[in-house]
Order: C-alpha cells, then sequence, then structure tokens
C-alpha cells in the first residue's frame, strides 16, 4: 500500500515537473525571441521608444499636479484659509493684466489656493477693452488681498511690472503672467523656506509648457524647453551663490521669486524714462538683466512651479516686426549701459551686429526706429570698450542698415 502511494505521488511529480520544465524552456523560447526582436527594433526605431519614455515622463509630471490643475481651470476654492488676512505680507504676486477674460480668473486661483496665506495679489489692468477689469474686481470683493491698479493707456508688462514692484509690501515678488498658473498649491511654501530661512535673493523653479484650446489642456502637447535655464555668461556679473559662480540663468521673470529690495532698486536703475515706453518684446531679458547684476545669491527649485500655457494668441506669437525691432535695439542700449566690464559691452556689439542681419532687408521699420539704432550704433562705435574689430564690423554694417 505504502510503494503505491509512494509511486503515485512519484509519477504525479514527475509529471508535473516535466510540464513545468517544458512550459519553462517555452517561456524562454518565446522571451529569448522577444528579447532579440525588442533589441533589433530598440536598434532601429531608438529615437521613438525614447519619445515614448519622454512622453510618459511628461505626463506623469502633469498628472502629479492635475487635481490641483484641474480645480484651479474650474475657479475652484481648495484652500479653507485662503481669505484669512495676515498683518504680515511676505510674498507679493504680480500678474499684468491685458485683454485676459478667459484666463485671469485661473491665474489668480492659482495664487488663491496656495498653503502659504501671508500674501497680497497686485493686478495691474493694463488698459483692457474685454471684461478683464469687471472680472477682477468681483474677485477683489471676496478677497481683499487683492489690489488694482488701473494704467490710463495701454503700457505693456515692463510698465505694469515695474510699477507694482514699487508699491509692493511683501518681502518678495513672484511674477505671473495673465494667461499663466501655478503648478502645485506648495510653491509659496518652497519660496518661503528658500528665502526667509537661507536667505537668497532670487529662487528659480522649472517651467512646464502646455498648448491650451480654449479651457482644455491637452496632455499630449505637453513639451519641456530644454534650455529653461540658458546660458548667458555674457550678460554681466552672476551672482555668488553658495555653491560657487553661477553661470547658468533663464531670461524669463515669472519662473522666479525675486526679493523686493532686489527689484524695485532695479526698477529705480532702470529709471521711469526707459520703464515707461511701451515694450512688448525682450520685456523680461531688460529687467531681468539688471536683477541679476544686483543679486547676490541664487538658488534653482528642481520643481515645476509654472505652468506655462501658449495658445495661438501668445504675445510671442502675434508681435509685429516694430515691435520685435525696437525690443531688440531697446535691450541692447540696456545691455551696453548696464554691463559691468568690457566683455560683456563686446557682447552688445555683436548683438548690435545680429540685429542689422536679422532686420536689414525689412521695408517697414519705423524711421525713428532705425535712427533709435543709429544712435545706439554710434555709442558702440565711439566706445572704449569696444574692440577695434568689433567698431569696423559696426561701421561696415552702420551704412547698410
Amino acid at each position: 500500500m505504502t510503494e503505491n502511494l509512494i509511486y503515485y505521488i512519484y509519477k504525479n511529480i514527475k509529471e508535473y515537473y516535466l510540464k513545468y520544465i517544458k512550459l519553462l524552456i517555452l517561456s524562454s523560447i518565446i522571451l529569448i525571441n522577444f528579447n532579440k526582436y525588442l533589441l533589433n527594433n530598440i536598434k532601429k526605431n531608438k529615437y521613438q521608444i525614447n519619445k515614448l519614455i519622454y512622453y510618459n515622463k511628461r505626463i506623469n509630471i502633469l498628472m502629479n499636479g492635475q487635481n490641483y490643475i484641474y480645480k484651479c481651470l474650474n475657479l475652484s476654492i481648495i484652500n479653507p484659509n485662503v481669505f484669512k488676512i495676515s498683518k504680515k505680507v511676505i510674498i507679493t504676486a504680480i500678474i499684468p493684466v491685458y485683454n485676459s477674460q478667459n484666463t485671469i480668473g485661473t491665474a489668480i486661483t492659482s495664487i488663491q489656493n496656495q498653503n502659504f496665506t501671508q500674501i497680497e495679489i497686485i493686478l495691474v489692468n493694463d488698459f483692457s477693452n474685454d471684461n478683464s477689469l469687471s472680472i477682477i474686481e468681483k474677485i477683489k470683493k471676496k478677497d481683499s488681498r487683492i489690489k488694482i491698479v488701473n494704467n490710463k493707456k495701454n503700457m505693456g508688462t515692463l510698465y505694469s511690472r515695474s510699477i507694482a514692484a514699487l508699491i509692493a509690501k511683501g518681502k518678495y515678488i513672484f511674477s505671473l503672467d495673465n494667461d499663466d498658473m501655478f503648478f502645485d498649491k506648495d510653491v509659496f511654501d518652497i519660496v518661503y523656506k528658500a528665502t526667509d530661512y537661507e536667505h537668497f535673493d532670487i529662487i528659480e523653479f522649472k517651467i512646464l509648457y502646455v498648448f491650451k484650446n480654449n479651457i482644455t489642456i491637452d496632455i499630449g502637447n505637453i513639451y519641456y524647453r530644454k534650455s529653461y535655464t540658458l546660458s548667458q555668461p555674457e550678460l554681466g556679473v552672476y551672482p555668488i551663490s553658495k555653491n560657487g559662480t553661477f553661470k547658468l540663468n533663464g531670461y524669463i521673470i515669472w519662473n522666479k521669486c525675486i526679493k523686493t529690495d532686489l527689484y524695485k532698486k532695479a526698477v529705480n536703475i532702470l529709471g521711469k524714462d526707459r520703464y515707461s515706453y511701451f515694450i512688448s518684446w525682450n520685456e523680461d531679458v531688460i529687467i531681468i538683466f539688471i536683477i541679476f547684476n544686483l543679486a547676490q545669491s541664487y538658488k534653482f527649485i528642481n520643481k515645476h512651479g509654472i505652468l506655462h500655457i501658449i495658445s495661438k494668441s501668445s504675445a510671442s506669437k502675434t508681435q509685429s516686426i516694430n515691435n520685435k525691432f525696437f525690443g531688440d535695439i531697446f535691450l541692447l542700449d540696456v545691455l551696453f549701459d548696464f554691463s559691468k566690464n568690457t566683455s560683456d559691452k563686446n557682447y552688445a556689439a555683436f548683438q548690435a551686429s545680429l540685429i542689422i542681419k536679422k532686420y536689414k532687408s525689412k521695408k517697414s521699420i519705423k524711421r525713428e526706429y532705425i535712427s533709435y539704432f543709429k544712435f545706439i550704433l554710434k555709442k558702440l562705435i565711439k566706445s572704449q570698450y569696444i574692440t577695434e574689430k568689433n567698431k569696423q564690423n559696426l561701421k561696415r554694417y552702420f551704412n547698410e542698415f
């Protein structure tokens, strides 16, 4: 009886293991062939596979903050302490508002929903001719932390941000475009810790770029601009951080939190006669260049802080040739006047040659802009800081324009 039982168990175990071994061999063959297939396809389609991984990462990043984003898009207030008024304002959020009736509510909501509530919000209505003003006035009635400044005519974002900075009460200033939003509810918390505890002059966040169609965000159309920090060693003496010399920075202002005293000083140095010009091209670079030359410390936060939404009506896509030309030569003038060393002033000369090449074939440029440009060129040519080689190039180009 016992022998029969042992034989029966042995027979079944043997059959089981034979089936298991066959299945294992078959699986191995399939796996080997599949791996070969993958390897061949990786070699042939490495770009597509990398692209797939890239898209997955982008979608994951958006999904991490999607609840916050979608609630802001629906103008839902999710912070229970949102209207809690604090006697001490730590962060001033500035938004220039111009014809943004479809987006300004979302931008403001993304600030109101921050965990950190010791804030003020300054909205500069830049002579909007849609319903933007009535919308922000309605929002202000519910939130006394909001201040509205009305421009008497359309002045542009450089002016609007500058006058808001001069009246800011917070210790730090965070700018936001009227069609963007903060990516998560803890952005201001991170800023507070980095600035108030570590005393950095500038805090910079990563940006997530999204194409927007009406109010719907298509997560398939998200992209990173790899140069969210731009290497610009030509643009002045960079601030020194605790980690050594700072050599990378972004030329945009709306992904940075800046110490208010520093911002105000930069605005005053630039001067009202300059920031009062209507400039809709390079306006970020103009003030950031001066701020970076004044700053003593900087910190980059490896976190997406801003959701930058791009539409067909974005200012960068609708600028006229004259607006672009004036923005370029105005920046050139600022670069030269506020550069601190010879190499940076020669960088201005290099930029001048690029402007000539870019615009010399354009026949619709205003005469007064051309006269202003030639005035700058003469200033460069006469400067003791510009090398003879650069001067000769500018003289040659001068008559061509």
